[in-house]
């Protein structure tokens, strides 16, 4: 599918998401998430952070009067007022799954600029920050929010604070969100991957974008600059796109084209809003399922025969792979058993930065392993199931052999031969004969009765056999 195709999609199901939330937001149940509050700027004697942790509540609501089961003694609430910033589409299946972290947020010592919002005079936590993770990766959001003062809360709505005297609440106003819904992004070599991430503002603002990549080796490198007064994107490296006219609908995701090795690692998208600042992490991974093949198709061996059966597991990536090999009997009915002695090759590197890994064993057939199966399993990160090689044993039994001797010479011959043409002559009323022509200038030929009944050549003696009465 086309990437940009792709990027509509995505953003029809999130438009389609946020009218249900909006219409949810009338009719729903207030909702209460438990969170830690972390503020980091508490100083010691030493000169260090002291890191200042307490319980906190995020409360949603759109009611105007809360009961007091919402709030608590132990912590801080935050009672989230209505707001065009739409959180609902994220909160409200996921509630009690969330990771939530509240922080005050200061921008060291600059006023924040935002319109309908009265400042609290002398407040130093006027403004704040917290951060939503689903367990899963599902998604995961930041979130600002600021202290509403009571004149700018009956102005907005005619809502009267609410007194509980052993409670600390503070009443919140949502003004600006960062969300991705892509946090763990894995996809094939040479193929295309969107990393989402959008965001939300309560009023119409020019945004400033930055897109980073941080790979595995700890280099860092500046991926495309967006300015929002200019509607202006600059692209600093090559295969990667941004689409410009999607801005203004709130989306920052980024293709990354053509993915290899290279492009593997943690994006970060930057979002800049006045003097609020948030950014998404998103990990983007290159997985490739092994190719697993084995050197024989069938197996069909004489008793004691040796053959070398070797499953080689090619092109996958990363590197972590387990092969082993299973032999199942010929009934079926017991579990399995994992075959020892197994050995391994080394990992090998190939050029497009996958890898290719083999194991192999000698095998010694046996009679008892006639109707038996021989299983490679290969299970890698990349498969939800492990891939499964078969090989089904078929094994014939030794043949024992007769000997005659022949003027001094010996000749050998399988009495199971013997055996079948013993059969096929009693069939027809008569008796195996077996002749040695010894070749002589004279073309002298003298004739012995046997069981044999194959045509062979041993030196100067041809063996002929044949039915006789």
């Amino acid at each position: 599918m086309d990437s940009r195709l792709y990027l509509i999609i995505l953003n029809l199901l999130i438009v389609c998401n946020d009218i249900q939330s909006f219409e949810d937001l009338t009719s729903r149940k207030s909702r209460k998430l438990s969170c830690m509050y972390v503020d980091m700027r508490n100083k010691t004697l030493l000169g260090y952070n002291d890191i200042m942790k307490q319980k906190a509540f995020l409360v949603l609501s759109s009611r105007k009067q809360l009961s007091k089961e919402y709030f608590d003694s132990e912590g801080i609430t935050f009672i989230l007022k209505d707001s065009p910033v739409n959180t609902m589409k994220f909160l409200k299946e996921h509630t009690l799954d969330l990771v939530c972290e509240v922080n005050p947020y200061f921008t060291d010592n600059t006023q924040i600029i935002w319109p309908g919002i009265h400042v609290i005079e002398n407040m130093e936590e006027a403004w704040f920050v917290s951060r939503f993770k689903h367990p899963n990766d599902k998604f995961q959001f930041t979130l600002f929010f600021t202290h509403i003062s009571q004149k700018s809360l009956e102005e907005q709505d005619g809502s009267q604070l609410q007194a509980f005297p052993n409670a600390e609440i503070r009443y919140v106003l949502p003004v600006f969100m960062l969300s991705t819904q892509t946090p763990h992004v894995q996809t094939r070599l040479q193929e295309d991957a969107l990393l989402n991430c959008d965001f939300s503002i309560d009023h119409h603002a020019d945004v400033n974008i930055v897109w980073k990549l941080l790979k595995k080796g700890g280099q860092e490198m500046k991926l495309l600059t967006y300015k929002g007064s200019e509607k202006s994107v600059v692209y600093h490296v090559k295969g990667i796109a941004m689409y410009v006219d999607e801005v203004p609908k709130g989306s920052a995701s980024l293709v990354v084209k053509n993915v290899d090795l290279e492009k593997e690692g943690l994006y970060t998208c930057s979002v800049s809003v006045n003097s609020l600042f948030g950014d998404q992490v998103i990990h983007l991974e290159v997985v490739e399922p092994p190719i697993v093949n084995l050197n024989v198709k069938s197996l069909l061996l004489t008793e004691g025969q040796e053959q070398k059966l070797v499953c080689e597991a090619s092109k996958y990536y990363p590197l972590d792979v387990n092969i082993e090999w299973l032999r199942e009997g010929r009934d079926q009915t017991l579990l399995p058993t994992v075959l020892k002695n197994v050995l391994y090759s080394s990992h090998k590197h190939n050029n497009d930065g996958t890898y290719s890994l083999s194991s192999f064993f000698i095998f010694t057939a046996s009679q008892l392993d006639n109707g038996a199966v021989l299983t490679c399993r290969v299970e890698h990160m990349s498969l939800k199931h492990p891939i499964r090689k078969s090989v089904k044993v078929r094994v014939e039994e030794s043949p024992s052999y007769q000997e005659f001797f022949l003027g001094g010479a010996r000749v050998s011959q399988s009495t199971t031969e013997i055996g079948v043409k013993k059969k096929e002559c009693c069939h027809e009323n008569k008796t195996p004969r077996l002749d040695f022509e010894e070749k002589k200038e004279t073309e002298e030929t003298r004739s012995y009765s046997s069981f044999n009944w194959k045509t062979r050549e041993l030196g100067s003696l041809k063996v002929k056999i044949s039915c006789v009465l």
